[in-house]
């Protein structure tokens, strides 16, 4: 899988594998933050649409199914083509609807209850509207369009996830894609709103994605759970933001999926107080509010999270942005075995940073559990004289990466010169 933007915010041009971690390294306001919060819109906005989608769907066809049950009447119950092929309940009925396959088979199915009607006692005015109900559920299409919605939903997700500077400065529009073998998902957007909107026509794509900027962001819970009463549009609340406050106060399903964490957390463990509705650490027994826990076991604690309530998944994608900023050196490392571990069991995960020490831990431990090949590495560069950046594959460039990050340092190295350059313009 990759994901492919032209003329976004800072980036000109990048072509990223999204194939188990995905590093992309650079300094600040060069475009890194920009594909995660790209890939997060584009996952998260086609899942909403697809899922109000499926459950319109749903919903009009149990009530055809209501309404063909009540023409037949007593005779769904005494006719045997209608008993063998009518479950007692419509949600049932709509349940085996979609089971089906093929068109070939639905036809068949149809035309099964289709000969119970022809067959029944039911009047000629009953028969033809039960004809009708059935000819609705064989071309049932959804009202209005799916990729019209998508649009919609897309230019308020946008606005309110980009400030209105997503289409890059001097560009008439710009463009992200997904491409897994052969479906994509994508649109192409100018500065008035999306223009061309790429549907995929199967469902293999990644059902999610989470964007996360700070773990800081578990101290104001609460604050962020109440802005979501407000719409997109008048929010001044990022939706990145909001999803990941709704989604690190779930409850735990996966019991001891946290083992990856615990030992980085101290024996401790983050959860959801219903009672005060507030996320609280415990530990031996006690509890400690949120606000009072040290930032680095933030950052694990929300994996924690994560972890046992299913929002980590190999289904849906991790989009941490700068997890290092937290964490001391050694807390780097850790963070980085974790990650490593979770590629290694399937989960997809996405990270910028400018650490060379989370950089060099994930090459050490990716070469250590043996899974190098699901690691593809980036770097942010200036694209020309444009402002912009485009990113580079360096897989096997990455002392590129690190001479990178060395530079600011080696300019302040020579103190013993800072003393000269003081004395001789003092003097």
């Amino acid at each position: 899988m990759k994901i492919s933007l032209k003329n976004i915010g800072k980036i000109s041009l990048a072509e990223v594998n999204l194939n188990g971690l995905t590093v992309i390294a650079g300094p600040n306001d060069s475009g890194k933050s920009t594909l995660g919060k790209a890939l997060f819109t584009l996952v998260s906005t086609y899942q909403k649409v697809r899922v109000a989608d499926a459950d319109l769907m749903v919903y009009n066809l149990e009530r055809l199914f209501r309404d063909l049950y009540s023409k037949l009447g007593a005779e769904r119950f005494t006719n045997p083509i209608f008993a063998k092929h009518l479950p007692i309940l419509t949600s049932k009925a709509v349940d085996a609807w979609l089971a089906i396959d093929s068109d070939e088979e639905r036809q068949t199915f149809l035309n099964c209850i289709l000969e119970g009607v022809h067959q029944s006692t039911l009047s000629q005015r009953i028969k033809a509207l039960c004809e009708d109900i059935l000819k609705n559920i064989n071309s049932f299409r959804r009202t209005g369009n799916i990729e019209t919605e998508f649009s919609a939903e897309l230019d308020k997700f946008i606005l309110s996830e980009f400030r209105g500077n997503f289409v890059s400065m001097e560009a008439d529009s710009g463009s992200i894609v997904i491409t897994e073998n052969e479906a994509q998902l994508g649109f192409t957007a100018t500065k008035e709103g999306t223009k061309e909107i790429i549907w995929p026509e199967s469902d293999s794509l990644p059902n999610d994605a989470t964007y996360i900027e700070s773990p800081l962001y578990l101290n104001l819970v609460r604050t962020l759970l109440d802005s979501t009463r407000l719409p997109y549009n008048t929010n001044s609340v990022q939706p990145h933001i909001i999803d990941f406050a709704e989604k690190v106060t779930m409850p735990a399903i996966f019991k001891g999926n946290e083992g990856i964490v615990s030992e980085n957390l101290k024996g401790g463990k983050f959860e959801f107080d219903n009672e005060t509705q507030q996320l609280v650490f415990r530990k031996d027994s006690r509890t400690f509010p949120i606000g009072n826990v040290a930032s680095g076991f933030k950052t694990f604690g929300v994996l924690q999270l994560f972890l046992t309530n299913g929002v980590a998944s190999p289904s849906k994608f991790i989009i941490w942005d700068e997890p290092e900023n937290h964490l001391h050196p050694e807390w780097q490392l850790n963070f980085a075995e974790i990650i490593v571990d979770m590629v290694r069991n399937g989960y997809p995960i996405v990270v910028s940073t400018h650490s060379p020490y989370f950089i060099q831990a994930i090459r050490y431990y990716s070469a250590l559990k043996g899974v190098e090949q699901s690691v593809d590495y980036y770097l942010s560069e200036p694209d020309g004289s444009s402002g912009l950046n485009k990113f580079r594959q360096v897989n096997g460039a990455l002392n590129d990466v690190f001479v990178k990050m060395a530079n600011p340092l080696n300019e302040v190295m020579n103190v013993d010169l800072a003393r000269k350059k003081f004395e001789n313009h003092d003097s």
